[in-house]
């Protein structure tokens, strides 16, 4: 997404702004090393600053730490975390629906709240990154289900109204 992000901007004339990378432990896997290699060198040739940060979307306190740390600029959010618990429905247990509900909807959730505590006059969109909502794949039940509440959240965010001050 970072390397599609930046090829846009250079296309678009290479405008300035900064992307953070959150996670709970910045690691980056030594199969997505790369990628982050030519994030990290397209950004510079664009003059843009590209950085790791260190936020638990699935804490609310972590994410109002972040969203306040960023008011007033914060101009996008690209809300593309989630984990998978798959197994059969008989094998199913609310542990692993929490796991997957903790990282998407839920994190999704204190994004959302987070957003509309903290004024970012600037922000123009807040993608949430949803697959498989509806009919999802066997042993998928709880992440479909966390990936129809994104889509929910995202429905009502723009609803006539609701994001109007």
């Amino acid at each position: 997404m970072g390397g599609w992000i930046l090829r846009t901007a250079k296309r678009q004339g290479g405008k300035k702004f900064s992307i953070k990378f959150l996670s709970r432990s910045m690691k980056i896997s030594d199969q997505n090393m790369p990628n982050w290699k030519e994030v990290q060198s397209l950004a510079e040739s664009l003059g843009i600053e590209v950085e790791q940060s260190k936020c638990d979307v699935s804490s609310q306190e972590s994410v109002d730490a972040f969203i306040q740390s960023v008011t007033p600029n914060l101009t996008g959010f690209i809300h593309s975390a989630g984990i998978l618990q798959d197994a059969p429905v008989i094998n199913q247990t609310w542990e692993r629906f929490d796991a997957v509900y903790e990282a998407k909807s839920r994190a999704a959730a204190y994004l959302h709240d987070a957003m509309e505590r903290f004024s970012n006059p600037k922000l123009k969109f807040f993608w949430l990154f949803s697959s498989t909502a509806v009919y999802g794949s066997a042993g998928q039940l709880n992440y479909s289900s966390s990936n129809s509440w994104l889509d929910a959240l995202s429905r009502h965010r723009n609803a006539p109204g609701c994001l109007e001050s």
